[in-house]
């Protein structure tokens, strides 16, 4: 069992980007490309439930804050099928802290 997110490109990712930006991270979550509806550049985030807590978190909401500085990113809980607000979201399960 995993948490997973799904984000997806407004306009292509520079994947060497992408890859940079997780080598700066503990990398207790996991990142790998997957094919958007609409033929765009998406990727999946996977965080396993044995390291889903809020050290985890901190480190794969920082790595997407960092390429969402850089590219136009949707976020979507892969649970809920919904958007979400990477600056509110709170996965389910995790304390507002």
């Amino acid at each position: 069992m995993a948490f997973n997110l799904m984000v997806v490109a407004h306009g292509p990712l520079d994947w060497s980007t992408v890859h940079e930006q997780y080598g700066y991270t503990d990398k207790m979550f996991e990142v790998f490309p997957i094919l958007d509806a609409d033929g765009g550049d998406a990727f999946g985030v996977s965080i396993p439930m044995k390291y889903f807590n809020q050290h985890t978190w901190t480190s794969a909401s920082r790595f997407l804050r960092a390429l969402a500085d850089q590219f136009d990113l949707r976020l979507y809980d892969m649970y809920t099928g919904h958007q979400v607000d990477l600056a509110t979201y709170v996965p389910d399960g995790m304390d507002a802290g």
